[in-house]
């Protein structure tokens, strides 16, 4: 017997589809990002294990764009790469792939999940890494803050999509206008936050067993996202206990958002332990 979605709590899953997952707050006021690091290196090297330097080229920013960090600090592009990017891999802490990059401008955690059942240890870790860039950077002021979510399913059939995912969130309806594919975005409200939902199905061309076939791939994209507005408003963030509740509640929100999007046949196979 299939359990309702609304019984469903994120601590049941055994398995999930949202492997891409991304922390990261934006920043002015860092007087030195050499003396910072150099104070933040023995914290951090207990949960890396390989250290380099790169410069934002574009490619090491995956999932936001370098004109939306220009945008939320007011900057130009030009001052925002060419910052050395101090990057750490080799998670000493969990069994996911992280990738941990800090820039005079940014602090990003991005997560590629190989065995993700909840984000929680990275939750502690990166709220633990912001109070550490506080204490050690006086001068540091907040200007955004994401936590962004992203799942995606490859399908043979287009219809076969909606065993997985709701169609009426994934499809808007075109009443004789069948839809091949397309993108749906809306910036939802709560009282302390944003949260830009993103669903997309793409028709495509992939290779299986030497063969060309057509393919159809779903993506879920959920991003929760705390202005400078929000940030100076929001009593919680100025304790690590605060801002640790205030992440958790937004991490249920998107959790929700989540459940709403998926069908309650997919949700339920997500209880079972992955083969």
């Amino acid at each position: 017997m299939e359990i309702e979605k609304d019984k469903i709590n994120r601590m049941d899953l055994k398995q999930n589809m949202m492997k891409h997952i991304l922390f990261k707050v934006d920043y002015q006021g860092v007087v030195s990002i050499e003396v910072l690091m150099t104070k933040l290196n023995e914290y951090i090297q207990t949960k890396f294990s390989n250290y380099e330097t790169k410069f934002l080229n574009g490619l090491e920013i995956q999932v936001n764009s370098i004109q939306e960090l220009s945008e939320t600090l007011s900057l130009p592009v030009k001052e925002i790469t060419k910052q050395p990017l101090h990057v750490f891999t080799g998670n000493k802490f969990g069994s996911d792939q992280l990738t941990l990059t800090i820039s005079k401008y940014f602090t990003e955690l991005n997560i590629q999940c190989k065995d993700y059942k909840t984000i929680d240890e990275y939750l502690i870790f990166f709220q633990e890494l912001f109070f550490k860039l506080k204490e050690f950077e006086h001068f540091i002021s907040e200007k955004r803050f994401g936590l962004r979510k992203i799942g995606f399913g490859l399908f043979n059939e287009r219809d076969e999509i909606f065993d997985q995912f709701e169609k009426k969130i994934m499809e808007p309806e075109c009443p004789g206008f069948p839809i091949k594919e397309g993108t749906s975005v809306q910036k939802l409200r709560t009282e302390k936050y944003d949260i830009i939902f993103r669903r997309q199905i793409e028709e495509g061309i992939i290779l299986e067993k030497g063969e060309q076939k057509k393919a159809y791939k779903a993506t879920l994209d959920i991003d929760g996202v705390l202005t400078e507005n929000d940030l100076k408003n929001n009593n919680d963030w100025k304790t690590i206990g605060g801002m640790k509740e205030s992440l958790k509640v937004l991490n249920d929100d998107l959790f929700k958002i989540y459940k709403l999007s998926v069908t309650k046949k997919f949700l339920n196979e997500c209880l079972k332990q992955g083969g």
